[in-house]
C-alpha cells in the first residue's frame, strides 16, 4: 500500500503538466492565445510542455499577422473601390469620352488593388514563413543580384565590394530583398546616374547594399519609409504601394537582422546586416 500511495503521488506529480495543458487547452481560443503553461523541471513533459508553448508562440504569430492582413485590406482597399464606384456613378453611356477615361481609371484602380494584396500577402508570407536557409556563396550572390538589376534599365550599374565568405541564408528570400532595395534606387536616383551594389563581412555581420546618388532622405523619414504604407517624401506621384521596404526589413529581421539607412549629401545608402552564420555555426 505503502508502494502505490508512493507511486500514485509520483505520477500524479508527473501527469500535472498535462492535466494543465488539457485546462488550457479547453480555454483557449482565437481571441486569446496569451496563455502558456509554466515550465518546471527538465524531463520529458517539462521538454513537451515548452513545445506546446512555442507552437501556441507561432500560432498567436500566425493570428496576429492574419489579423493585421485583413484590417490593412479592409483599410487600403476602401480608396479605390470609392473611386471605381464614383467612375460608374458618373459615367455616361452616351458619350464615348467619358466611357473611356472610365474604363482606364478603373483598370488602374483594379491593377493598383492586386498589386496590394499581392504585397500584403506576401508581406504576411515573409513574416510567418519558416526560412529555407541554405550554404550561399556571398560573392557569387553579389554578380546575381548585379545581373537581375542590370536588367532595370537608366542606371550604371556596378558592384564595388564582394564578400569572401559562405552563410546560411535563404538565397530566394534575400535576393528578393536585396532587388527591392535596387529596384527603390532605381526609381529615385536621378536618370544615369549609377547605383552600387555591394557586399562585406565586418563585426560578424554579412553586409549586403545598395548605393546610389539620389537626394538624401530626410532624417525624419529614414525609420518611417520601413513601416507599411509609408513612403518618404521624395516618393511625389511615383506609383508604389509603401511596402517595398517593410518587406525588406521583415526579410531581414527574419534572419535574425536589421536594415538600415545611411544618407549624405552623396546619397542613400541601404544595407542589409544579417548575422554571418556558416554552415558549421549555426
Amino acid at each position: 500500500m505503502v508502494i502505490g500511495l508512493i507511486g500514485w503521488i509520483i505520477a500524479g506529480r508527473l501527469l500535472a503538466p498535462i492535466r494543465r495543458l488539457n485546462a488550457m487547452a479547453q480555454r483557449i481560443g482565437a481571441d486569446d492565445l496569451r496563455e502558456r503553461i509554466p515550465v518546471e523541471g527538465d524531463d520529458d513533459v517539462s521538454v513537451l510542455t515548452g513545445t506546446v508553448n512555442s507552437m501556441l508562440d507561432r500560432i498567436e504569430t500566425g493570428v496576429q499577422q492574419r489579423r493585421a492582413l485583413l484590417d490593412d485590406v479592409r483599410h487600403e482597399l476602401k480608396a479605390p473601390l470609392s473611386v471605381v464606384r464614383g467612375e460608374f456613378e458618373l459615367l455616361d453611356s452616351g458619350d464615348p469620352l467619358v466611357i473611356a477615361q472610365a474604363q482606364r481609371v478603373g483598370v488602374e484602380e483594379v491593377d493598383r488593388m492586386a498589386a496590394l494584396v499581392d504585397g500584403l500577402t506576401d508581406l504576411t508570407e515573409v513574416q510567418t514563413s519558416a526560412l529555407a536557409r541554405t550554404p550561399v556563396d556571398v560573392a557569387a550572390l553579389t554578380d546575381d543580384l548585379l545581373a537581375r538589376a542590370s536588367t532595370m534599365s537608366g542606371h550604371a550599374w556596378r558592384v564595388d565590394a564582394r564578400a569572401a565568405a559562405v552563410v546560411l541564408l535563404d538565397r530566394e528570400r534575400i535576393i528578393q530583398a536585396w532587388l527591392q532595395l535596387a529596384d527603390n534606387a532605381a526609381k529615385y536616383a536621378p536618370p544615369g546616374s549609377p547605383i552600387a551594389i555591394g557586399s562585406e563581412v565586418a563585426g560578424g555581420e554579412v553586409l549586403l547594399r545598395v548605393v546610389d546618388e539620389g537626394t538624401p532622405i530626410a532624417l525624419a523619414d529614414r525609420d518611417r519609409i520601413f513601416k507599411r504604407f509609408a513612403r518618404g517624401r521624395a516618393a511625389g506621384a511615383r506609383g508604389g504601394s509603401g511596402l517595398g521596404l517593410a518587406i525588406v526589413a521583415a526579410i531581414a529581421a527574419a534572419h535574425d537582422g536589421r536594415v538600415t539607412l545611411g544618407s549624405d549629401a552623396g546619397g542613400n545608402t541601404f544595407t542589409i546586416h544579417l548575422p554571418a552564420r556558416t554552415p558549421g555555426r549555426v
